[in-house]
């Protein structure tokens, strides 16, 4: 079914397929089809991770595991994960398995796209009510449209096709059942920032 609808939506931007009569109808389950299986992977995976409770963890021990979690992966895809300072009485409030997977998986999306030998920075700061957990790559820059689309499903963008291209949509349905949102900001010429917004909590620093 995947492999149908993509073959389908290449030859009509191509402009070699009419999505008029029974072409457009087949087209149109296919895509349904592949809807319906979107949202019930989703909320498969939703229901498991939202089993555990949701705590209050520092954010440092956060950014902590994050950076132990992809050091590796950075040097395999030729490039450096530089990682902020973290405030040491910021914390979150939230499922930490859902959350680490969506920060998880934007960093992953920064060292495929970012260019070999650059770097792509982790970096959290915090406003009044909110924390900012930030992803910026060197990528170039993707514009505004893209930047528009880039949450919706199977969107891709560069050479490097691996994937179903759900991973972002996936990251920002979880960021959102942890009362938080994630963006993304283009920088023309340099590359793009993700953002996640969460609602701020603080614990006691603990002593050295």
């Amino acid at each position: 079914m995947l492999g149908t609808a993509k073959l389908a939506y290449s030859a009509c931007c191509a402009g070699n397929l009419s999505l008029s009569g029974a072409t457009g109808s087949i087209l149109g389950r296919n895509l349904d089809g592949l809807g319906d299986l979107i949202n019930q992977a989703i909320t498969l995976v939703r229901t498991e991770h939202l089993e555990g409770k949701h705590d209050l963890f520092a954010l440092t021990d956060f950014v902590a595991e994050l950076q132990a979690t992809s050091t590796l992966a950075a040097v395999a895809k030729q490039c450096r994960l530089v990682v902020w300072p973290v405030a040491p009485h910021l914390a979150i409030k939230g499922n930490r398995p859902m959350l680490l997977s969506a920060v998880v998986n934007l960093l992953q999306n920064a060292f495929k796209f970012t260019h070999s030998h650059s770097d792509v920075i982790l970096s959290c700061h915090a406003t009044t009510e909110h924390i900012l957990i930030e992803v910026s790559d060197h990528c170039g820059g993707i514009g505004a449209e893209l930047a528009g689309r880039m949450f919706q499903p199977f969107e891709q963008n560069g050479a490097d096709r691996s994937g179903l291209g759900l991973g972002l949509t996936i990251a920002r349905q979880f960021v959102h059942d942890n009362g938080g949102s994630l963006s993304v900001r283009d920088v023309p010429g340099t590359g793009c920032i993700f953002t996640i917004t969460l609602p701020r909590h603080e614990i006691s620093a603990q002593p050295n």
